[in-house]
C-alpha cells in the first residue's frame, strides 16, 4: 500500500500524529518484508499491492485463490451483506492527494520517497521537505501530543491515567487490567 496513505490511516488510527511520523509503520513493514523476501523459497510467497486489490478485487482474488490453491468464489465478496464491512472501494485507494496537505506530502516524501519509487509509486510533484532538527523536534512533540489527546478522548480521563500510571511505575497486575479495558473500549471502535 501507498506509505502516504499508510501515514494517513495510521493518524485516524490514533497510532501517529502526523505524516511524518505516520510513514513509520510503513518503513518498518516494508523494511521487515525486504529482509523477509529474499529468505523465502521462489512460488512460497505472493505480493498483493492493496491498490490492485482495492480497484479490481475479483481479478486479485482469483490470483490469490490460485496461489493457495482453492477455486475463487464470488461469494467471498457476501461479508459485506452481513458485516460491518464494505466491499472494496475505489475511493480508498490514494486518498492522500485529496485528505493531505502538500506541507504533509513533502514532510512523508522527505523520508519514503525512494522506497515509494522501488515499490513502484510516482511521487508528488512536491518537492520533499526534509526537517532540521528543530523542526523534527516539533513533529516528535506534536506526535506525542496527538497520540495523548487521541487516547485521552477514546479512553476517558480515568482510563488514561490508569494506563498512564500503570506503566510508569511498572505495576504488571494494575496494567493488565487496565489494557483489557482499553481492549474492550478499541472493539467497540472496530467496524
Amino acid at each position: 500500500r501507498d506509505g502516504r496513505d499508510v501515514a494517513g490511516s495510521t493518524i485516524r488510527m490514533g497510532w501517529a500524529g502526523n505524516f511524518y511520523k505516520g510513514v513509520e509503520h510503513w518503513i518498518h513493514a516494508e523494511q521487515t518484508w525486504s529482509a523477509l523476501e529474499p529468505t523465502l523459497p521462489e512460488g512460497r510467497f505472493i505480493n498483493v499491492r492493496y491498490e490492485d486489490l482495492i480497484l479490481d478485487a475479483q481479478k486479485v482474488l482469483t490470483e490469490v485463490c490460485a496461489f493457495i490453491g482453492v477455486p475463487f468464489d464470488p461469494a467471498m465478496f457476501a461479508y459485506a451483506d452481513h458485516s460491518t464491512y464494505d466491499a472494496p472501494d475505489p475511493k480508498l485507494v490514494s486518498q492522500w492527494r485529496k485528505k493531505a496537505s502538500p506541507t504533509e506530502v513533502r514532510l512523508a516524501e522527505s523520508r519514503i520517497r525512494h522506497m515509494l519509487a522501488d515499490r513502484g509509486y510516482e511521487p508528488s510533484t512536491f518537492s520533499p521537505l526534509d526537517p532540521g532538527p528543530l523542526h523534527r523536534a516539533y513533529l516528535k512533540t506534536q506526535d506525542r501530543l496527538y497520540r495523548a489527546k487521541f487516547r485521552l478522548d477514546r479512553y476517558k480521563l480515568r482510563v488514561f491515567m490508569e494506563d498512564f500510571v500503570s506503566r510508569r511505575l511498572h505495576l504488571d497486575g494494575w496494567q493488565r487490567q487496565v489494557k483489557l479495558r482499553i481492549n474492550e473500549i478499541d472493539e467497540q471502535h472496530l467496524k
